[in-house]
């Protein structure tokens, strides 16, 4: 599958294979491939299960899911499957209860002393403590001493030690069914003999190290690795800087029991000491290692954003888009990573796709050929570009929108002999609606669900976005983006919500002539009662059409800021023609949106609000004057 594919596809075309029963999806890049991978397992709708312990290689699919209506197992694999299921969750106790106490070093070659807790019994099945060099588990030729659990009384025992060096410390058992699998482990260092023959101190005896990310956001999971003693009631915690004596657990804690722990960084943005605190048998409590650790809140425009225009002094900043064309921005603004979108026949889109965030609260304030149906005001630009306000744009973003629409004012670059030839639209391409199929009910046949379905000619698979009615369907005020496929007049949808929590299934027959009749389910309730529905194309590629607000995008009272602000923009910048014409009515409504005003009558004078736009006084400039001071490149 292409890169960009999402495991919805996957689900569909499984859903619509008679022979699938269950399905995988790896996305692109993931375990360094490519492209990404769908495979569908099964054969009708039963699966036999076998086993050979393969899983003890690690590698796992990403998402995976049974087809909602098929046996995925055999009668005879089920208990085979119980027998898995259970020998897994016992593994993955022990490596919750069972601790390995011993020394974190050690002289060389001489007897070391060690004990289990929570470990299985030495005659349940064959089980040890090893020492070896870091490296293959299963390599016996790195093995550098061992003991069986069944020799040690009481789960306590010794080893004798190699030579000096590195190594490492594990429990190990030999399941009967499931295999060879390590449940505890901890490094060991082996130290040098004195002269005297006498142990000499080992090396890191009593001093410990601590291993985790400096800087992290307010709030963050901090995770960290350490080594020290080990002693019963050591600890991990993060206090102020200057609270050395400060033994509360300060901001956050955890008890040092040879594992990695995560600790909580403080909510405040600011220093702090991440220390590890022993619990000496001779000296008492001592911290015994601590490094800083820095909160602050992330690095937006390093993290999040492709380019930016930094600085608050008004200036603009010039920024490239794929394909050659400028985009202009004020300072205080950046663009995310502008990506050519692809249909699934791999056909790319002549404009970018991106969107333009404010720098101060990384906030993405306007959205820019967006593909996905959301509740916001859009507008289409000149060459194409449909570029569509946030919930997050505010009266100080009105410059940045306005520049961002008169840079895209420019024809979109000519296409070259290398890009892909154009492809059709499918059968199915258009903008669809749900209705409610409930005769006799009162909302039968009122319309909750919307869709745009894309499809390349003579392709089964379809893909495309959606969003439902506040107040009607299964799941109300649901969006998204759908996957699907069509095949000898059934058609079959996944749409995953935006919340990445909900979901609907629709399955359907051919009814007539566009459209589809059959149900909705809800992916992650499936048990929940379906929705009889029917599907029906209003609008073929490129065709008109209309529809409540919910499925524009146009949310409530915006119509009247728009005719407010496109009125004052006329007021001041005169009759203009042409394609200065069509910029000044795109800043208009940027500014109509800005003013969030009731209408005023259409012979009113501009009010004094609108006559400065961000500190830039307006009123008396000519249209040309104006223009240059939003779109400075359009001077020429």
């Amino acid at each position: 599958m292409p890169p960009g594919s999402r495991p919805e596809a996957c689900q569909a075309l499984c859903t619509q294979n008679t022979d699938c029963a269950a399905f995988s999806f790896e996305p692109a890049g993931s375990f360094f491939v490519e492209n990404a991978r769908c495979a569908l397992v099964g054969h009708g709708t039963g699966l036999s299960l076998t086993r050979d312990n393969s899983y003890l290689d690690g590698g796992t699919f990403f998402v995976s899911g049974l087809k909602p209506d098929a046996r995925l197992l055999t009668p005879e694999s089920e208990a085979l499957a119980d027998e898995i299921i259970a020998d897994l969750a016992e593994i993955a106790r022990l490596r919750e209860t069972v601790r390995l106490a011993a020394p974190m070093s050690h002289p060389a070659e001489t007897p070391m002393d060690l004990a289990l807790e929570g470990a299985v019994p030495g005659d349940a099945y064959p089980s040890y403590v090893e020492i070896a060099e870091p490296g293959d588990l299963y390599d016996w030729s790195l093995s550098r001493g061992s003991v069986f659990v069944h020799d040690m009384e009481g789960m306590r025992g010794q080893i004798i030690t190699p030579a000096p060096g590195d190594y490492v410390l594990r429990y190990v058992i030999d399941h009967p069914r499931a295999g060879r699998h390590l449940i505890a482990e901890q490094s060991l260092a082996m130290g040098q003999m004195d002269e005297a023959a006498a142990p000499a101190a080992p090396s890191g005896a009593q001093t410990a190290s601590l291993s985790f990310p400096m800087v992290v956001a307010p709030g963050e999971a901090v995770p960290v690795t350490y080594q020290g003693p080990l002693h019963a009631g050591d600890w991990l915690d993060i206090v102020g800087m200057g609270q050395d004596d400060d033994m509360s657990g300060g901001w956050s804690w955890a008890y040092a029991e040879g594992g990695p722990v995560t600790l909580t960084a403080p909510g405040e943005a600011g220093e702090y000491m991440l220390r590890y605190v022993a619990e000496d048998p001779s000296q008492g409590r001592v911290v015994l290692a601590q490094d800083v650790l820095v909160v602050r809140a992330p690095d937006i425009a390093a993290q999040d954003l492709f380019q930016t225009c930094e600085g608050t002094d008004g200036a603009t900043c010039d920024l490239a888009l794929p394909g050659g064309a400028l985009l202009t921005l004020p300072s205080g603004y950046g663009i995310t990573e502008p990506l050519i979108l692809e249909t699934a026949a791999g056909v790319a889109a002549e404009r970018a796709s991106f969107d333009v965030v404010r720098l101060s609260d990384g906030a993405a304030v306007m959205m820019v050929n967006v593909r996905q149906a959301s509740d916001v005001h859009c507008m289409d630009g000149l060459a194409g570009d449909r570029s569509c306000l946030t919930p997050d744009f505010a009266d100080g973003d009105g410059m940045a929108a306005g520049l961002v629409l008169a840079s895209l004012a420019g024809p979109a670059p000519e296409a070259t002999e290398d890009e892909a030839p154009e492809i059709a639209a499918g059968d199915l391409q258009g903008i669809w609606v749900f209705s409610i199929d409930m005769p006799g009910r009162a909302d039968d046949q009122a319309p909750f669900l919307m869709a745009e379905l894309m499809q390349d000619a003579g392709a089964a698979v379809l893909e495309g976005t959606f969003v439902g009615a506040p107040d009607l369907g299964p799941l109300p005020g649901i969006s998204g983006d759908l996957a699907g496929m069509a095949d000898e007049g059934r058609l079959g949808l996944t749409m995953a919500g935006a919340d990445g929590a909900t979901g609907l299934i629709f399955t359907g027959e051919a009814y007539g002539a566009d459209a589809y009749r059959g149900t909705l389910i809800q992916s992650h309730a499936p048990l929940e009662p379906a929705t009889a529905a029917i599907l029906r194309r209003i609008a073929g590629p490129g065709e008109a059409w209309d529809g409540p607000a919910w499925m524009t995008g146009a949310p409530d009272g915006m119509e009247a800021a728009l005719q407010m602000g496109q009125q004052a923009l006329q007021g001041i910048l005169g009759d203009l023609q042409g394609e200065e014409r069509a910029v000044a009515e795109m800043l208009g409504q940027v500014m109509g949106a800005m003013g969030g005003a009731a209408p005023s009558a259409p012979e009113a004078a501009p009010s004094a609000e609108m006559t400065a736009l961000e500190g830039i006084p307006i009123e008396g400039l000519g249209a040309g004057e104006a223009l240059i001071l939003l779109a400075p490149h359009l001077e020429e």
